[in-house]
Formats: structure tokens, sequence, C-alpha cells
């Protein structure tokens, strides 16, 4: 890590403390790194998504043909685009825990990060897809359908982790404090998430 008595203020101190992270990784972030990647990520996603939400931001008028309402994304770029900004929080936190309850060395905490985050991707993309065909559209979520969704994705990727952490770790006492801890932290970023969505993302188009 990059001596903080070296690196210059204000924006280069970010700058050169990303790239330090990047050049020289450690098994386990602490909450400094943490917290500057969420803030980067959240810098970088969050215009774009209120952005985004501007372009159709004008409801049809009551009478109105639905072609009218036509500038939302399609499901699968919706889907998409959520996958990303959850996975990336969701992931990150994934890999804080696991280095801190199995101790990993850095080669393992890499495998662990690819391995979950091609996992978790291919659990949560095709339910997010499967609730913007079946569940209530984003207008209509209420905290009781959030709850809904949330614990049903939880139970589902409870398991994927459960054997993520034993096929690591070779140890069931290890796993399940890491699915437990995973559980807790994830179902708030899943919620963060869908709130984020909900109020400020795009719709899915007609």
């Amino acid at each position: 890590m990059l001596s903080a008595n070296v690196l210059p203020r204000g924006r280069s101190l970010v700058v050169s403390r990303t790239l330090s992270l990047l050049i020289e990784p450690k098994y386990l972030w602490d909450y400094r790194d943490a917290f500057l990647v969420v803030m980067i990520l959240g810098v970088l996603v969050f215009p774009g998504m209120v952005a985004a939400k501007g372009v159709g931001e004008n409801e049809p008028a009551v009478g109105t043909t639905v072609a009218e309402n036509t500038s939302g994304l399609s499901s699968t770029g919706r889907a998409t685009l959520k996958t990303i900004s959850f996975q990336t929080a969701a992931n990150l936190s994934d890999t804080i825990v696991f280095g801190a309850l199995v101790g990993a060395s850095t080669q393992t905490s890499i495998a662990f990060l690819a391995v979950n985050t091609v996992s978790a991707v291919a659990v949560y993309f095709p339910y997010e897809l499967a609730w913007n065909a079946y569940g209530p559209p984003p207008e209509a979520t209420t905290a009781a359908t959030v709850a809904e969704k949330t614990a049903i994705y939880q139970a589902i990727t409870g398991v994927r982790n459960l054997a993520l952490g034993y096929a690591f770790s070779g140890a069931l006492l290890p796993s399940a404090s890491f699915v437990v801890a995973a559980f807790v932290i994830d179902a708030a970023v899943y919620v963060a998430n869908e709130y984020v969505w909900d109020v400020y993302g795009p719709r899915v188009r007609n």
C-alpha cells in the first residue's frame, strides 16, 4: 500500500489510493478501501441512473396511447444494469466477509471473488428477468413485495453461498458463518438496490 504521507491531496489522493488497490491487492481490504470503492461507484453510476430517469420522466397523460411510453429500458437491459449495480456492491462485501471469517490468502480470495461473481450473476440475472415478467411493475412495488422478492432471492443464493464457502474453506462452521453474515449484508444491499432502481431508475418500456 502506498504511504499516506507521500500521496498528494484531493483528487490525486483518491486516484493514488485506487491505483494502489489494483497494483498491490490485499486479501482483505480495510473499511477505508471498501468505502472508497463504493463512493467511486456511486459517483459513476448514480448520476447516470438519474439522467436515464429524466429521459422518460414525462408520464403519459390520461387518455393517451400506450405507444408514447416507450422511452424506458428493455427488460433485459434493466435486468443487466441492476445486476451490475447489485453484484458490484454484494461481491465486494462478500469477499471482505469471507476473508475476515476464513483468513484466506490473496490467491484464494481472488479465486473466490471470481467464482462468487460468476455464480451470483447466474442466479440474480434470470431471477430479475423472471420477476420483471411475472412480478408487479416498479410503480406498483410496495414494502411487502420488496420483502418477498428479497426473501426468495436470499433463500436461493444462501444455498449457493453455503456450497461456495465450504468449497473454499473446507470447514462447515466458517461456511455457515459466512452464509449468515452474507444473508444480512446482501439483503440490505438488495433492498437498497431495489429502492434506488424503483425510485430513480428508468422503467421497463412497453
